[in-house]
C-alpha cells in the first residue's frame, strides 16, 4: 500500500507507481524555495510570445545580412561566369574534350553553389572562384 501524497507536492506525478518510483531522500528533493525560483525563471523566459518582443541582436542581424549579400553576389558572379563560358566556348578558343569538361564543370559548380546557398554555408563563394580558375587554366579566358 502506498502512502497518500500531500496535495501541495509539485512533484506528486513523478512518484506514482512502479517503475517510476524514486527514492525520496532529502538530497534528491528540491526545496519549495528552489521550485519557486525555477518556476519564476521559466516564466521569465517564456513571457514573450513574439520575436519582436526580444531584444535585437545587432551582431546576428549584421552577420545574416552579410551572408545574404555575399552569397547572392557569389551566385550572380557564378551565373555571370556562365555567360563568359559561353563567350569562350562558342568560338573555337577551347575545343574538343576541354570544351565538354568546362561545360560539365560549370554545371556541377552551379549545382554546388545553389546547394551551399540553400544550406546557408559560406562555401558558396568557392563555386565562382573554381569556375574562373578552370576557365583560366583551360586557356579560354576571353579578355
Amino acid at each position: 500500500m502506498t502512502a497518500r501524497q500531500p496535495p501541495d507536492d509539485p512533484r506528486r506525478s513523478e512518484r506514482q507507481g512502479w517503475p517510476f518510483r524514486w527514492v525520496d531522500a532529502p538530497e534528491q528533493r528540491a526545496s519549495r524555495d528552489r521550485l519557486a525560483q525555477l518556476e519564476s525563471v521559466r516564466r521569465h523566459h517564456h513571457d514573450r510570445h513574439w520575436p519582436r518582443d526580444a531584444p535585437v541582436s545587432w551582431g546576428a542581424l549584421a552577420g545574416g545580412l552579410a551572408f545574404q549579400l555575399i552569397s547572392i553576389l557569389a551566385l550572380v558572379g557564378h551565373f555571370a561566369l556562365g555567360a563568359i563560358y559561353l563567350v569562350a566556348l562558342l568560338p573555337d578558343r577551347v575545343g574538343g574534350l576541354t570544351e565538354w569538361l568546362l561545360a560539365v564543370a560549370w554545371a556541377g559548380l552551379c549545382a554546388f553553389a545553389v546547394r551551399e546557398w540553400l544550406f546557408g554555408r559560406m562555401t558558396v563563394v568557392l563555386a565562382p572562384i573554381a569556375a574562373a580558375a578552370l576557365l583560366v587554366a583551360a586557356g579560354g579566358w576571353p579578355f
